[in-house]
């Protein structure tokens, strides 16, 4: 995880709104608000606004099946600690910057995230729950919008990538663009924790039974996965686009690359929970060509240089500051 900090606070810019309290740390956890894990430029990092987005990236680790425990959770600690540190330092760039946040941008999002939930009375609760208020909520909305307008305005507009150089890439690494057998499929997931109850498995199992049965009755699969699907793919339809052998888990895998081109399987069952996998196309082994190749080469590039750019401000602005760290628990 060396790099995680960047990714993480990359994923906060991007993203633009945070999530207040859709994984809301424990009550029994929740420490004292005035607590705080460190100081930037007299300004405070709370425990509970650390807490919870601690909560928040560990769950997405766990959904996407990886196992963070022991020292590795001791590094995830600093690291999102490092993030929230980061965040504070990109904002306070932003005022030295000149560049001013309106209020009704920050009252929109904030409005976005309310919408979220059922009620505004489910809104608050969970705000409560995890420790936070409305007023912390904005200031962290606030933060990362003018985190995002850096990145927009000072640090996007230096990178510059030219075709000579993805097409000298592409000739100087021709076996990364063979590639054996492709499929193209799509997904519909209903999740089931790894150690659920059975009554919570065998709901989630009739859930995706309903479903298939809608496709057997001739529903379109890609509205289905948007209606119902439980996978961050699901605003695209379910669509996970082109993908070869040992990219998936090995019963996906084995059950997408045994469909024909508009097929659609039967049950899937992952630790991820329950699927429905409909393959919209196969490529037989070969090599990718560069017209093919240079959106995704360009695409990746920027990330990296987009990626060491925020890192080396960061780390500019943190040689000129004053921080302060404090144990975590």
């Amino acid at each position: 995880m060396r790099k995680f900090f960047v990714i993480l606070l990359t994923a906060w810019i991007t993203a633009a709104v945070v999530a207040c309290a859709g994984t809301a740390v424990k009550k029994e956890e929740a420490a004292d608000q005035n607590t705080v894990v460190a100081v930037v430029n007299d300004e405070s990092v709370k425990n509970t606004e650390y807490k919870q987005e601690l909560d928040s990236t560990y769950q997405q680790f766990h959904r996407s099946g990886q196992l963070i425990d022991g020292s590795m959770y001791e590094q995830l600690k600093k690291e999102v600690r490092e993030t929230l540190i980061n965040l504070i330092l990109l904002d306070q760039h932003s005022q030295e910057l000149g560049i001013r946040i309106a209020m009704d941008q920050v009252e929109k999002h904030f409005q976005d995230a309310v919408a979220k939930y059922p009620s505004k009375a489910d809104f608050k609760a969970s705000l409560k729950e995890a420790g936070l208020t409305e007023s912390d909520l904005r200031r962290r909305l606030k933060r990362t919008l003018a985190a995002e307008e850096v990145v927009k305005s000072h640090v996007a507009p230096g990178i510059q990538i030219t075709e000579e150089e993805v097409r000298t890439y592409y000739e100087d690494h021709p076996y990364e663009f063979e590639h054996d057998v492709l499929v193209h499929a799509a997904h519909i997931l209903i999740k089931v924790r790894p150690f659920a109850e059975e009554k919570d498995r065998q709901d989630a199992r009739q859930r995706i039974m309903s479903i298939q049965e809608k496709i057997k009755a001739g529903e379109d699969f890609a509205t289905l996965a948007k209606t119902y699907s439980e996978g961050p793919s699901k605003v695209n339809g379910g669509d996970l686009g082109y993908f070869g052998t040992a990219k998936m888990v090995p019963a996906f895998e084995t059950a997408a690359f045994s469909l024909k081109p508009g097929e659609v399987s039967d049950i899937v069952t992952t630790q991820f929970g329950f699927h429905l996998i409909k393959v919209y196309d196969r490529k037989p082994a070969g090599k990718v060509s560069f017209d093919e190749a240079e959106p995704q080469l360009k695409d990746r590039f920027y990330r990296e240089r987009l990626n060491k750019a925020l890192s080396d401000l960061v780390e500019e602005l943190k040689s000129k500051a004053q921080i302060e760290r404090f144990p975590l628990d």
